[in-house]
């Protein structure tokens, strides 16, 4: 019998499912892109998403800019894991799309050749 078979990301603990999307969303802010399988990208996908919404809506709840900011700072720290990596997203990503407003499609996914070794389906996920 095949059961939980449609789990996105199946591990052992709570705690290892979110390194790993923490890992992967480090990366994806500071290098715009990267690869890596189907059921990652839809996990990183969905977090993103969700968490770059919530970055740019701090926006609309406080109206002077240093304080949003410094929420955006707050917000970011404990999610990505490097120093670069905060400073590129609270200082690039986050204010220019403030006048977009979009709720969804922060990150796009593409679907790429299958890896050789193991015939993996590879996928790209880039910001835009």
């Amino acid at each position: 019998m095949i059961h939980k078979k449609k789990r996105v990301m199946h591990f052992e603990t709570r705690q290892k499912r979110s390194n790993v999307l923490r890992a992967l969303l480090t990366s994806l802010v500071e290098h715009w892109q990267i690869v890596t399988t189907i059921k990652k990208s839809k996990a990183l996908k969905a977090e993103a998403d969700q968490f770059f919404w919530s970055l740019v809506k701090c926006y609309d709840v406080y109206k002077q800019e240093s304080d949003a900011q410094r929420e955006i700072i707050r917000k970011i720290k404990p999610v990505l894991y490097t120093a670069d990596a905060w400073k590129k997203l609270a200082q690039e990503l986050v204010p220019s799309r403030r006048e977009s407003w979009k709720k969804y499609w922060y990150v796009r996914t593409l679907k790429m050749w299958p890896r050789p070794w193991d015939n993996a389906e590879k996928v790209l996920v880039s910001l835009f």
